[in-house]
């Protein structure tokens, strides 16, 4: 399945997938294939090779296999996103093109370029020559801790929505999105939330024109966060509300500790391991959390009645 329109983002919830590794630095596609039964029945797509996935870390040749992989076990039922990002637009532009051809996937998260930290027309003239060098659809991804400088500008955002293919954007500061929401709201445009915590608020105030796309909790308990996104959508219903918040506080916890690393990839790997998924090590630079951090995590685990 393909996102075709901005709608079709809107009360959705995408798991940013990570991306198991094997001992001896290979790709598990074994411990793929469980992660994506283990969400399987709680989302409606995927995002595949994302800054969760750590796909700094994968070269082209396994960016490929690992979407060809899922879009081969859950796209026929499930939203496939490819998650493309380059420094170099004419590598993002040959490689959204080869995901089109190779894979037949046609919706792309693209990050705002890293590294190159461009002014905010190179980034409009990056994107721009994205759109029009594909047939599929992209969704902008503003995500300035791990591209540097700014990321993308409300005006940029502006610009960019109003080109047909661009669709919306996933962001995950709370002020932001609600800006966004309030530049975009009458265009074809949707955000997504990218940020756990900040999901009941979102959901709330943009009145369910909003989608979520999350990589932490989402990977790990995705039945009671999609429970609670679900809940969210319902802010008219007064025990749907208490329900909503009641599992926003149980999963307090659990969004504290990625905040325990500057990157909380290695801590959702570990997490993955202790709930039975082959998740394994990221590769290098990122590696597994340190042992008095490990310990937190069992803990939140086990207040969750996730492992005992």
């Amino acid at each position: 399945m393909d996102v075709r329109y901005y709608t079709e983002l809107w009360n959705t919830n995408f798991v940013a997938l990570i991306t198991p590794m094997h001992i001896n630095d290979k790709i598990n596609f074994s411990g793929l294939e469980q992660l994506i039964e283990h969400t399987y029945p709680y989302v409606h797509g995927y995002v595949v090779n994302g800054t969760t996935g750590n796909e700094c870390s994968l070269d082209i040749k396994e960016k490929l296999q690992v979407l060809n992989f899922v879009n081969k076990v859950a796209g026929q039922d499930k939203f496939i996103i490819s998650g493309d990002g380059s420094s170099s637009t004419k590598e993002a532009v040959d490689y959204l093109k080869t995901v089109e051809k190779k894979i037949g996937v046609y919706t792309h998260l693209q990050l705002s370029p890293p590294r190159a930290n461009p002014t905010q027309e190179g980034i409009y003239q990056h994107y721009k020559k994205c759109s029009d060098a594909i047939d599929g659809r992209l969704i902008l991804y503003s995500f300035p801790e791990r591209t540097g400088g700014e990321g993308i500008s409300l005006q940029t955002i502006e610009r960019l929505s109003e080109l047909d293919n661009i669709i919306g954007i996933k962001d995950g500061n709370i002020d932001r999105i609600k800006k966004i929401f309030n530049l975009t709201k009458d265009k074809e445009f949707t955000v997504l939330c990218g940020n756990d915590k900040s999901v009941y608020e979102a959901i709330n105030y943009c009145k369910n024109r909003i989608g979520v796309c999350s990589g932490g909790v989402n990977n790990i308990i995705p039945d009671a966060f999609n429970e609670m996104i679900v809940a969210s959508g319902r802010l008219d219903q007064l025990d749907y509300v208490e329900r909503a918040k009641s599992i926003q506080e149980n999963l307090n916890n659990l969004y504290s500790a990625f905040d325990l690393e500057p990157n909380p990839i290695g801590i959702i790997h570990y997490a993955l391991e202790l709930i039975g998924i082959s998740a394994g090590v990221p590769r290098l630079p990122l590696i597994e959390p340190k042992d008095k951090i490990k310990e937190k995590i069992e803990n939140v685990l086990v207040k969750l009645d996730l492992i005992e």
